[in-house]
């Protein structure tokens, strides 16, 4: 690898997603790959955040090293925090860590955003160079931030809302109304009535008792695409788990875009098969929009649209 590299940058797949995350890269049609090793994938050309890595690493330096000593005071002398990329060479990495500052990752807490530490990310090729970086898409290590068990809730799919208010340091808050599309069993409903005013969850199943019983909770029996925004109002959050073909979800958040009810969208897009890489880019072209594979994700990405005021 050359030295001081502004343009090469890491991407680190997503497990069992290596494929889309290449499939993306040649649909970019501007990075290089210039190796592949153990899910993690060099490329060079302009920075840019991509879809599906779940770890990015932008604009990466690699220095000559001759003992792990000199690559402690490398790292302390680019900046104060740093994380390893779990990487190889892991009994002398951990060395290297042990000569710098320790950083403290934050612990997900749902209702609860902690300050997350501006830090670069490193890691070894080999026992004689050190590459390293702090331009990085979130601080948490191997990008993968930590949600805590919830055995109360009725699915798993509470891991996503958990882990996507943490990366994007929001939540709703308890003056707001929020409405959560597709909800049965009642996963994100769960999480979302522990955090806004009011939920108003959309199904033609019906909730998971416990999820029904909420008081701040008010579920419609009715197939989302064929519910009137005039029907709910204005909206503070809008959140969709739906399980439907990328185009009929443009379509139906467009709809209530374009009707200028709702401030802030959080919404699984999925795939059967192969990514349609085209409407990703149609819903990363509407202002304020993010799009990211979380660590809870399966063949699907996550698209946030936030109020920036």
């Amino acid at each position: 690898m050359s030295v001081n590299s502004s343009n090469l940058h890491v991407f680190v797949a997503s497990e069992k997603y290596e494929s889309d995350l290449l499939d993306e890269i040649k649909y970019r049609g501007n990075l290089e790959i210039v190796k592949k090793e153990n899910g993690i994938i060099w490329a060079k050309g302009p920075k840019q955040a991509l879809w599906w890595p779940q770890w990015q690493l932008w604009n990466i330096q690699t220095l000559p090293i001759e003992s792990i000593s000199q690559a402690s005071k490398i790292l302390k002398s680019h900046g104060k925090y740093w994380i390893n990329l779990d990487y190889k060479l892991h009994r002398r990495s951990s060395l290297i860590q042990e000569g710098i500052v320790k950083v403290k990752i934050p612990q997900v807490k749902r209702g609860h955003i902690s300050d997350l530490i501006k830090c670069g990310a490193w890691f070894l090729e080999d026992a004689n160079q050190i590459s390293f970086t702090d331009d990085i898409s979130i601080p948490f290590k191997n990008g993968i931030p930590a949600v805590p068990e919830d055995k109360s809730a009725p699915s798993r799919a509470f891991q996503k809302l958990d882990e996507v208010f943490a990366r994007i340091g929001r939540f709703p808050s308890k003056d707001e109304k929020v409405m959560d599309l597709g909800s049965h069993p009642g996963g994100w409903t769960w999480v979302l009535s522990h955090l806004a005013k009011s939920v108003v969850s959309v199904d033609t199943v019906a909730l998971d008792t416990k999820v029904g019983m909420q008081k701040n909770v008010e579920f419609i029996k009715k197939d989302a695409f064929k519910l009137s925004p005039t029907e709910i109002g204005k909206l503070d959050w809008f959140f969709s788990d739906i399980i439907c073909e990328p185009e009929r979800l443009y379509s139906l958040v467009n709809e209530w875009r374009d009707l200028g009810l709702v401030k802030n969208f959080i919404c699984t897009i999925k795939f059967k098969g192969t990514v349609d890489f085209d409407v990703l880019k149609k819903f990363q072209n509407i202002p304020n929009s993010e799009i990211f594979h979380l660590n809870a994700n399966k063949h699907e990405l996550t698209w946030t649209c936030l109020d920036k005021n």
